[in-house]
């Protein structure tokens, strides 16, 4: 996993190199994001996400988007007596490889893997944040993300995605005993907008 996050990162940076000949696209939105596996009963965490993206064309109707995101995933979960929703919050910095299809001139459909590394792991409980990093070793995150892309002008689109995490998320209890843990993945909805930088630099000539 490590390899393949690296030399995502190469790929991405490659491309980075010819943004004046590429597009080139700032990312902020919204995540709606749970776990699957990790706690019986988790609820939907509220979060964002930012970042860059890329885009080589083959033809017509596809091109390669790399992306460089960094993105809260986690879930809440109710205290036992339901007076208290306490939240995991992981910091995740994440890179989609991802093929893209133009079903026409403002809808783009977009799938691809996503590869993402752990940078830190907080539990919330009343405001309170309390670093839990060490009880998730398993830093680097696999999944598969689908999305729709809609573009509203020449500068500005809306985008839609779901990330499908694989069992790659798991649990060491607080006393660091690796043998008492839970797979879990991670899921995610975004709903963001992107804005051209190539765009609105030729715009300001």
């Amino acid at each position: 996993m490590k390899q393949v996050l690296t030399f995502g990162l190469f790929i991405f940076l490659f491309f980075i190199k010819g943004i004046s000949q590429m597009p080139f696209t700032f990312k902020l939105g919204g995540n709606i994001a749970t776990t699957k596996g990790l706690i019986q009963y988790p609820k939907n965490r509220i979060g964002f996400y930012t970042g860059f993206s890329s885009e080589l064309k083959i033809n017509k109707k596809f091109s390669l988007k790399p992306e460089l995101i960094y993105s809260t995933k986690g879930e809440r979960a109710t205290v036992s007596g339901g007076d208290q929703t306490n939240a995991l919050r992981f910091n995740y910095l994440n890179l989609p490889l991802l093929v893209s299809f133009n079903a026409d001139e403002r809808t783009k459909f977009l799938i691809g893997p996503e590869f993402g590394y752990l940078l830190s792991a907080k539990y919330i409980i009343s405001k309170n944040n309390i670093d839990v990093s060490a009880n998730y070793p398993q830093r680097y995150d696999v999944g598969t993300l689908v999305g729709i892309e809609y573009r509203l002008s020449q500068f500005c689109s809306v985008e839609a995605r779901y990330i499908y995490g694989f069992n790659t998320l798991y649990y060491e209890d607080y006393a660091g005993i690796r043998h008492l843990k839970t797979n879990g993945a991670n899921r995610v909805f975004q709903l963001g907008l992107a804005f051209s930088m190539i765009h609105l630099k030729q715009n300001k000539k």
